[in-house]
């Protein structure tokens, strides 16, 4: 015995809800309105294209069309790296030289560093991670703080002037390498 709330619903309707008393050994009638009808729709399809990291960021459109050289993860692999710089062995035009602990990338083009008659040869690329320039030190064991497994492609642009005009920069005479990682591909993407 008590009080309470009964709903009724019927499909096209909107939910209707009486207060009603209910009393022991007892039959009693209650009353329920539903509200307005309302429009059922026809069920929606969205479709959706699903486009690889590497793609929506440009690498495979210059792969097909430019003049870098372009290492993807089967390369990668290949090559065996442990280090990072490790990788650009592989890559004509580029010399991995040891420098103290680690190894500098340098492009063999000679132009080099003018502030510096020690270094005189050596012409280091400028390195833009996943689009972001990083700057290193110069002259300096310049390690990129990247793994090679964590690498999904790397671009090697020998030159300013072949680089995509987004990534050129004064200060990139030595050529450009543009590195994409696995840490740069958005989370919320469907994975395949």
């Amino acid at each position: 015995m008590g009080s309470g709330i009964v709903e009724a619903r019927a499909v096209g309707y909107m939910t209707g809800r009486a207060l009603t008393t209910i009393r022991t050994a007892s039959t009693q009638q209650t009353d329920i309105i539903l509200g307005d009808s309302v429009t059922v729709l026809d069920p929606v399809t969205v479709v959706g294209e699903y486009r690889p990291y590497l793609s929506i960021v440009g690498y495979e459109q210059r792969r097909k069309n430019s003049t870098g050289h372009f290492l993807d993860t089967t390369d990668i692999h290949r090559s065996g790296a442990t280090r990072f710089e490790e990788i650009f062995r592989m890559v004509p035009g580029i010399r991995v030289r040891p420098n103290g602990t680690g190894y500098m990338v340098e492009v063999g083009r000679g132009e080099g560093q003018i502030l510096n008659p020690s270094a005189a040869n050596y012409c280091p690329p400028a390195y833009f991670v996943d689009g972001v320039y990083l700057p290193l030190p110069p002259l300096q064991t310049a390690t990129v703080p990247i793994v090679p497994s964590e690498v999904l492609a790397v671009e090697v642009y020998s030159n300013l002037i072949s680089a995509p005009p987004q990534y050129q920069r004064r200060s990139a005479t030595c050529g450009v390498i543009l590195v994409w990682t696995k840490r740069g591909v958005p989370k919320n993407r469907p994975s395949h």
